[in-house]
């Protein structure tokens, strides 16, 4: 994507996304942008990204937004059934309208 500098995105092409932005030395960044988010985030990923994934969840506008934080390495997690399960219900949900069972 190529991205106008100074130019809110939602005037770019984008337009779900919100208005509301920060500055930050030139840059414009969006944080109200309302689609639906599964964020997984774990304990075991030597604090590199925790923080990060924690703050970005707390952000994010959707009202459409599950948290996962598990203690296990990444991808063990990933493949383990019931993550397959959650996330299988989390699209369903969200791409094809369908009740969570």
């Amino acid at each position: 994507m190529i991205f106008e500098k100074g130019k809110p995105l939602s005037e770019a092409g984008y337009p779900g996304l919100n208005p509301r932005t920060e500055k930050a030395e030139g840059m414009i960044i969006e944080y109200d942008v309302a689609v639906p988010a599964f964020v997984v985030a774990s304990w075991t990923d030597h604090g590199l990204h925790n923080r990060g994934t924690l703050e970005g969840f707390k952000k994010i506008a959707s009202k459409d937004k599950w948290l996962l934080v598990h203690g296990r390495k990444k991808w063990w997690h990933f493949y383990q059934m019931d993550n397959v399960e959650r996330r299988r219900q989390f699209f369903n949900r969200f791409l094809k309208g369908r009740a969570c069972e």
